[in-house]
């Protein structure tokens, strides 16, 4: 049934106009980046990260954290912005800052482009009512059925051996981009506390690298291995993510190829 405004607001129904957003995601490696930046070139738009490791200043290497130069002019929010020595970044915290940079985004009339790979900071943000103390992803929760903005969620889908072949190359250029000397002096210029929100963050066995102990090219493949393993489990176990993750009814033929 199609009804116009007049008889909608004689009814007393008010419809409230969702902005609009893309959510590009994927497992790490797939190439989201590239994705946002080719996206936000072609239909003006600006990015959020949503990458829980990408958020934090410092570790432009080992974060992966996209160069200014390959940005191509296309503003980007949440990107290195927050100071680990104020301590780890929340949800709620996320989401209000998200929140704030889509507002703005879409006052200059421009779409805001969300990417990055850590689901709970998407669910976080896109969800109407956000409450801190669940956890959907462990499947005892029920999912909220209601967003606050109307969402494409867009997601990045490579071969497994595809995905393990460029994550091998990404860590060559990590090392001859000075990965080892970036974690030497990082580690060696800020406090505990700080050490202990990036170490959550990106894992201790890179972070170990920079922390005085010995290591060499042999042990930095051995966490290449490991972050092979992660990527794959992202990939095999995308469905399901994607369920947990999914706040809306899902549609029929939501599903293409690029």
């Amino acid at each position: 049934m199609v009804t116009d405004s007049s008889t909608a607001a004689s009814a007393g129904v008010h419809h409230h106009k969702k902005d609009k957003i893309l959510v590009i995601m994927g497992a790490t490696g797939c190439g989201k980046t590239k994705v946002s930046i080719d996206l936000a070139t072609r239909f003006h738009s600006e990015i959020i990260n949503s990458d829980k490791i990408q958020v934090y200043k410092g570790l432009d290497i080992i974060t992966n954290k996209i160069p200014v130069q390959d940005r191509l002019g296309v503003p980007h929010y949440l990107l290195g912005e927050f100071d680990p020595e104020d301590g780890e970044l929340t949800l709620s915290e996320f989401r209000l800052a998200g929140g704030l940079a889509i507002s703005g985004i879409v006052s200059r009339q421009r779409l805001p482009i969300v990417v990055g790979g850590s689901n709970s900071l998407v669910h976080a943000l896109v969800v109407d009512r956000f409450n801190p103390e669940l956890n959907v992803f462990d499947g005892s929760n029920p999912v909220s059925t209601q967003l606050r903005y109307n969402c494409c969620f867009l997601w990045v889908d490579v071969s497994l051996p595809v995905l393990c072949d460029y994550l091998c190359m990404r860590v060559d250029e990590m090392l001859d981009s000075g990965m080892f000397d970036e974690l030497s002096e990082y580690y060696g210029s800020i406090d505990s506390a700080s050490q202990t929100v990036l170490r959550k963050a990106i894992g201790g066995h890179w972070w170990g690298v920079g922390s005085g102990t010995e290591r060499n090219i042999r042990g930095v493949r051995e966490g290449d291995k490991g972050e092979h393993v992660s990527a794959g489990k992202e990939a095999d176990w995308k469905d399901l993510e994607i369920k947990r993750c999914r706040v809306g009814p899902a549609k029929s033929g939501c599903y293409g190829e690029l």
